[in-house]
């Protein structure tokens, strides 16, 4: 395109129409007409530098004013949809109460972060506006954003804390652990409230959400409110007493875990060696805290014999399908009625069955979860390294079955 026009027509049914990246293009001094524009269908690639700012100014939707999202996507992001919220704030013990620290995080691109701003209500105060902003720059979706007080290594703050820098150091933090925090946002005529952690008007001191000396997060998937809500957070009071260094910390500062949406839960709940010819039948329960998409990336090891256990000693994995939130998977090792195994001890078929279900009733049983290039450890019946031989949790002829407080326990993490 050197100079002109093209017209680019898109159908009111396409929901996706991604080109690939034109930075290095020359658009010449042409333009784009778009017709039947959409919000975050049009994209460049799959960042933000998928086109450059003067590629930008050449396509014409109409006079509404585009950015570029960090997907690569056109839209006008109108900082009314924006979403920061606060996911954590942590009062450390080094000298003075250092580390102060307070993190953000993006459910959306954020363009410019010094639209936001921090107000420390302490000591049971009202909020009003904020005592700082936050300096000049933008967030990706899916980011976090960390604020420290004291820069720099050696001086008993952030970096020395975490091992790295944060993103933007200000005096500002000056909570204790029993202030609330609350965030603003600056809109076209206001300056708005948009989330607190802790409440507002209260001294925290003696408050569940009281966090000197250690810290409070949000929970998985608990989004903004000026309302505070306790359920939405978990607090760690006194947790960093002590300690120097997050990574020393028995229970240290969950930096940058924040989920928006729960991830996938799938626990192991009970294991079965029967007393059928063979030791049949063999069994494992599971159970899906939250919904689980694809079950294929779940495998069971069993750790015989006080073996250890490992992602590359996964003994098999679980058949294709999906399991809804609140039900239970049963593995057998032999199907049919009539072959002593799990059909006839209960009446009923499994949901899946495997010669993997090799435990004698002293083997421990891991869990393991495919994330992206990553196999985690989910959970583990018995304990690893052990031969549970003569142990309390021993099942051999019968079964170890998970209480039932710590399922309820889990559900609420």
């Amino acid at each position: 395109m050197v100079s002109g026009k093209i017209n680019l027509a898109v159908d009111s049914t396409v929901t996706s129409l991604n080109f690939s990246d034109n930075s290095s293009s020359d658009w010449g001094t042409g333009s784009i007409v778009v017709t039947g524009y959409k919000e975050d269908v049009i994209g460049f690639g799959n960042s933000n530098s998928g086109i450059t700012k003067a590629q930008l100014a050449q396509i014409d939707v109409g006079g509404t004013a585009l950015k570029v999202s960090s997907a690569g996507k056109l839209g006008s992001y109108d900082i009314a949809n924006e979403k920061l919220i606060i996911t954590g704030v942590l009062d450390g013990d080094l000298s003075g109460g250092y580390p102060k620290v307070i993190e953000l995080y993006a459910e959306t691109d954020i363009w410019d972060l010094t639209k936001y701003g921090i107000d420390v209500a302490s000591n049971g105060k009202a909020s009003t506006k904020p005592d700082y902003y936050l300096q000049s720059g933008s967030l990706a979706a899916g980011s976090s954003y960390m604020i420290g007080r004291k820069s720099g290594t050696g001086n008993g703050g952030y970096d020395d804390w975490f091992g790295e820098a944060a993103d933007m150091y200000t005096n500002g933090n000056t909570m204790n652990g029993d202030d609330a925090i609350a965030l603003y946002k600056i809109t076209s005529s206001d300056t708005v409230n948009i989330d607190v952690a802790g409440a507002v008007g209260t001294d925290g001191t003696g408050e569940p959400w009281e966090y000197i000396d250690g810290w409070l997060y949000r929970n998985h998937a608990a989004k903004a409110s000026t309302t505070f809500n306790m359920d939405d957070w978990t607090a760690c009071k006194k947790c960093a007493d002590t300690f120097s260094k997050n990574s020393d910390m028995l229970k240290p500062f969950p930096k940058g875990t924040y989920k928006p949406t729960l991830p996938e839960k799938l626990m192991i709940t009970g294991v079965l060696d029967g007393d059928l010819s063979g030791g049949y039948p063999k069994a494992l329960e599971l159970y899906a805290v939250t919904d689980i998409a694809d079950l294929t990336k779940y495998g069971i090891d069993v750790a015989s014999n006080g073996k250890a256990s490992s992602s590359s000693t996964i003994d098999y994995y679980l058949d294709a399908g999906t399991l809804k939130a609140g039900n239970f998977y049963h593995i057998g090792r032999r199907s049919g009625a009539g072959s002593g195994g799990f059909d006839d001890w209960f009446g009923v078929a499994a949901d899946m069955y495997t010669n993997g279900n090799t435990f004698n009733g002293d083997d421990a049983i891991v869990l393991y979860h495919i994330d992206g290039s990553d196999t985690v450890t989910m959970d583990v019946a018995g304990a690893l390294g052990t031969d549970g031989t003569g142990e309390p949790w021993e099942y051999i002829d019968g079964w170890l079955y998970r209480k039932m407080v710590k399922r309820q326990k889990l559900l609420l993490l």
